[in-house]
């Protein structure tokens, strides 16, 4: 829409303003489509309580799907000010808000993924020195296992 906008600017100036304003309430609309995230996370965070593993990974998996909920609940409250169904004046901090969330979020997600990739690799590592001294199906049935480590 925007360059459609900007070959019209030169041309015509009221197509042009139409087609900016078209845009950007198009943007609007997709911001809408994510007032529901913040549901989806708690799902996520009760999904990750039930399974048992490692107690560090978990508080770290946790804590980012936290920061994750949060930074869904500010992005909620800013588009809608921003779209007026609130009257609040303070779109900027929660914009501010919502976006470091996200920021500590990717970066609490990606200690666990080191951690778990880590772990993974350490278990299949022993799993492959284990193996030299196996008969055949036994090395089938770890290999399924190590196929398991792999996905989790």
């Amino acid at each position: 829409m925007k360059l459609v906008a900007w070959y019209y600017k030169s041309i015509d100036n009221d197509r042009c303003n139409i087609l900016l304003h078209s845009s950007s309430k198009i943007y609007e609309a997709r911001e809408l489509y994510r007032l529901f995230k913040s549901i989806l996370e708690i799902w996520w965070i009760s999904l990750i309580w039930s399974k048992k593993y490692d107690a560090f990974s978990q508080l770290i998996n946790i804590s980012s799907r936290f920061m994750y909920f949060f930074r869904w609940i500010f992005d909620n409250l800013y588009v809608l000010s921003k779209i007026g169904f609130l009257t609040w004046k303070v779109m900027i901090p929660l914009q501010i808000a919502s976006r470091l969330l996200w920021l500590f979020a990717l970066l609490f997600y990606m200690i666990y993924c080191i951690i778990t990739i880590k772990k993974t690799y350490n278990d299949e590592s022993d799993l492959k020195v284990a193996a030299i001294d196996w008969t055949v199906s036994y090395m089938r049935e770890n290999l399924k296992k190590i196929g398991v480590l792999r996905r989790d």
